[in-house]
């Protein structure tokens, strides 16, 4: 007798160790054969359903408080069972790279932490990176759960682990997170299709990605171009020809001299597309010889970069972002002198050793810095750079339709995103697309969720030499939906970031920030969670007097010795002008005799010169304000 036809199936979040949204009623759905009897038992009860002529079936849960662990036990054409699941708190997190960034990328900074982390009733769902350009997709059909615990931490998002951590201690509950995002996604990939459609502007994109064979073959042609790019770059090193310049005897080279960390801008290796190789003698004593856990930390590269100590491979990074962090074994090095070699590959014409970062050898006792003169040789030089790849990750709609679409029935609490970054170039109507954003989101839980999000970080390009501002223009939108978007919370990350550092590490700060939005807003726990801001400016001669609220005590500069406080004045010029704190109040001094337009502070792409409220440790928000209607108090 043969077996009867085995179709059941689920998207993969219904599998062991989920946690379910307490006190929201609970849908379990899936595909079966057609006309199916489906029953399914949840705690103690057993529910029935038929699945329809096309095999869809769901069945009601209703609501539940917080508990577990539970089984799920589904029978149809097969059986399924599901153990280890929790009701909780689940909350979904979005956008690009600063929310997908791991833990085991922010380690370093809180290592003791990390270490003792044991969260089992802390999980996350990691949506598999996938994009949809033909229609929004029904189901996940990849990904898992995994709990804080040693075994996965590491793998954890650093802000949701640090968000969730927060709830978790406050709350008493198990905590889930959807961790749906995907670096270097803009804001219009997050979007659906009709929206986009009504906004404009993406109607050529989109009758391009409809075309399926035009994308495959974007790809195709993009890999090839690459491969054949790189190709060519090893075939004309010199470093690959007779001896190896990454060997131990390479004197014959002919090195020349220059100083790193730095970016390429005015050496004589700027507007270069090709291969440089990097070397930095170095001794080592017995005291870091026989040191533990010795590390060789290169700070941040642009672009790509092979490594080797004494003419052992050490590690290899194949793009720009990820921090250089290459564990030595005990045979690389050697009691004196010692070689380093760096091979780098530029792709664009602007490379670099990034400053503000360590480089040079860490260990558990010891510390080498490299920060001084290098040898580099150039090992070839490409007439051309190579291309961009075309992401299509990053295109409109392709991950709303394959990674925030299938989650539609999946209940959460509400939403936390942090994105930005990619659409910097363009900020101008960006309040316009996260609107919208918010109201797809709403609109396919079909509940006007809570939407926390952080406001972007203080951040220089290390590869532009101009302030062009438009990161200030972009947090300003952000400050638009805080205000004029009902049940919704904006971070401040200003005081957080590391000026050449597009990943800043303190992952923790915003996750608790994060958290007591939703501790106060949700579950009615009292915190100070709301960034100060200006509640009266008045005019007194030569002085602008900007008052904060009473919440505000006392007011601390941090970044810096002066406030960022500038004036526009009749001629449209903007002018720094000096400042000091008297408690809650800012007193901005002028030129009498100059009349102004408008005030803004800390509008600049990196700003210094921070401001916080002493006790809440909360920045105070980058703003900008007309003057014009401000009469003189002092007449």
């Amino acid at each position: 007798m043969q077996n009867k036809e085995v179709i059941l199936n689920m998207s993969n979040f219904f599998s062991e160790g989920m946690v379910l949204q307490m006190e929201k009623p609970l849908l379990i759905w899936g595909k079966d054969l057609p006309l199916m009897r489906i029953s399914v038992s949840f705690k103690g009860k057993i529910h029935h359903t038929i699945s329809r002529a096309n095999g869809y079936w769901e069945i009601q849960l209703g609501k539940h408080q917080h508990g577990g662990p539970y089984r799920l036990q589904i029978n149809g054409s097969s059986s399924k069972t599901i153990d280890d699941i929790y009701i909780g708190e689940v909350w979904l997190a979005g956008g690009q790279s600063n929310m997908e960034l791991p833990i085991h990328r922010v380690y370093d900074s809180y290592r003791k932490e990390i270490d003792e982390a044991n969260y089992p009733l802390i999980r996350q769902f990691q949506v598999p990176m996938t994009y949809n350009f033909t229609n929004p997709q029904e189901e996940i059909v990849e990904g898992r759960w995994i709990s804080a615990t040693q075994k996965h931490i590491q793998n954890f998002s650093a802000l949701a682990f640090f968000y969730a951590k927060k709830l978790y201690e406050e709350l008493g509950v198990p905590i889930g997170i959807l961790h749906t995002a995907v670096g270097g996604t803009p804001i219009e990939a997050w979007i659906s299709e009709d929206t986009l459609r009504k906004l404009g502007g993406f109607e050529e994109d989109f009758l391009f990605l409809k075309d399926s064979e035009k994308v495959a073959k974007t790809i195709r042609n993009d890999e090839l171009r690459a491969k054949k790019w790189y190709e060519k770059l090893a075939s004309l090193d010199k470093g690959f020809i007779d001896k190896p310049w990454y060997e131990t005897d390479s004197n014959h080279i002919n090195w020349k001299s220059i100083k790193l960390p730095q970016m390429f801008h005015n050496t004589p290796l700027e507007n270069i597309s090709g291969s440089i190789w990097f070397k930095k003698e170095f001794f080592i004593e017995d005291e870091l010889l026989h040191d533990e856990n010795k590390v060789l930390w290169l700070g941040t590269l642009i672009d790509s970069d092979d490594t080797f100590i004494n003419g052992i491979r050490i590690g290899r990074t194949d793009y720009r972002y990820p921090p250089r962090k290459y564990k030595l074994d005990k045979n690389v090095l050697k009691k004196g002198k010692n070689i380093l070699v760096v091979r780098l590959e530029v792709v664009n014409k602007i490379g670099g050793f990034i400053p503000n970062n360590f480089y040079g050898i860490k260990s558990k006792n010891c510390r080498l810095s490299f920060d001084d003169c290098w040898s580099y040789c150039i090992g070839a030089e490409m007439k051309q750079s190579i291309e961009p790849t075309t992401f299509f990750q990053y295109k409109p709609s392709g991950v709303y339709n394959a990674m925030i679409y299938p989650l539609k029935k999946y209940p959460v609490r509400g939403f936390l995103f942090y994105q930005g970054e990619s659409n910097t170039g363009k900020p101008a109507r960006y309040a316009e697309y996260f609107e919208a954003l918010i109201n797809d989101w709403r609109n396919l839980w079909r509940e006007k969720l809570p939407f926390y999000f952080i406001q972007l970080a203080n951040y220089t390009e290390p590869t532009v030499l101009i302030d062009d501002r438009k990161w200030a223009e972009l947090r300003f939108q952000q400050s638009l939906i805080s205000r004029d978007v009902d049940n919704t919370g904006m971070v401040s990350a200003i005081d957080v970031g590391i000026e050449n550092e597009l990943h800043p590490p303190d992952k923790k700060t915003l996750g608790n920030r994060l958290a007591n939005w939703a501790l106060d807003e949700i579950y009615s726990i009292p915190t100070s969670h709301k960034n100060p801001e200006i509640e009266e400016i008045q005019k007194y001669g030569n002085q602008y007097v900007l008052s904060f609220g009473p919440s505000v005590k006392q007011l601390k500069l941090i970044n810096g010795t002066k406030v960022d406080i500038e004036l526009l004045d009749k001629n449209n010029k903007w002018h720094s002008v000096n400042s000091i704190i008297e408690q809650n109040k800012i007193i901005v001094s002028f030129n009498n005799e100059d009349e102004y337009q408008e005030i803004r502070y800390a509008w600049r792409n990196n700003p210094s010169g921070i401001l916080l409220e002493e006790n809440s440790e909360l920045p105070i928000l980058p703003f900008k304000l007309s003057l014009t209607e401000i009469a003189d108090a002092s007449k």
